[in-house]
């Protein structure tokens, strides 16, 4: 299954593995993961996966973590922490030398209950760069968060496309949901915190690729 879509997209990974219970008997929950990039990528699936899945539904999993190798999820979402964590820490000394400075002229008690005239802008001053150094924190962690959804739909559209079974893939993300206590919709604030989209949005995504192949399909079929 992991072959024939590897050699169909001229790509390859290095491990598939199981992921089971170190208890007896137990499955773990249904899921499917891939670590690694490049050369290095490996697919795990977990015991309940295999366990509780069709075969369709296995596969649709499988081809969306290979989606995730394809499109070099783990790289890219690893250079862009990366790049996010250099502009907080750049931020930060920035913020830092400034509240120093601050503090070289009046003492923290001075600028926190001191008494604010119009004249007396250091209270200002550090509530701004406190105000700052949380927004720069809550704003990069809803763009990690929404670079990760925009990744999970990339996967998707490529489980879409390298299976062609659009019941499957929505069979799969039902299940997924409901085994793992997953809600079908999410509020739009719930959603922006979330690293993956909403099942439901994951399910229009489908039905939004079968109307474009029923679309492109030419008039006498495929053949």
């Amino acid at each position: 299954m992991l072959n024939q879509l590897c050699v169909r997209h001229k790509t390859s990974i290095r491990h598939f593995f199981l992921l089971e219970s170190r208890k007896p008997g137990k499955l773990l929950l249904p899921n499917g993961y891939i670590t690694g990039w490049g050369r290095t990528s490996s697919i795990l699936l977990s015991s309940g996966l295999l366990k509780a899945f069709p075969y369709a539904e296995i596969r649709s999993v499988i081809a969306h973590e290979l989606g995730h190798h394809i499109h070099r999820t783990t790289l890219k979402k690893q250079l862009l922490k990366s790049g996010l964590l250099l502009a907080e820490l750049f931020l930060y000394a920035v913020l830092y030398h400034w509240l120093q400075e601050l503090l070289l002229n009046h003492s923290l008690q001075e600028l926190l209950l001191g008494p604010f005239t119009s004249g007396d802008v250091e209270l200002p001053v550090v509530l701004f760069i406190v105000i700052l150094a949380l927004s720069m924190r809550l704003g990069c962690f809803f763009v990690r968060q929404a670079y990760s959804r925009r990744h999970e739909y990339l996967a998707d559209e490529f489980a879409l496309r390298a299976t062609l079974d659009v019941p499957a893939f929505k069979n799969s993300m039902l299940r997924l949901g409901n085994m793992n206590n997953i809600p079908l919709i999410l509020s739009p604030s719930q959603e922006r915190s979330r690293t993956h989209p909403a099942k439901i949005s994951r399910l229009r995504h489908a039905d939004e690729f079968a109307a474009r192949q029923a679309r492109d399909a030419p008039a006498g079929g495929w053949y």
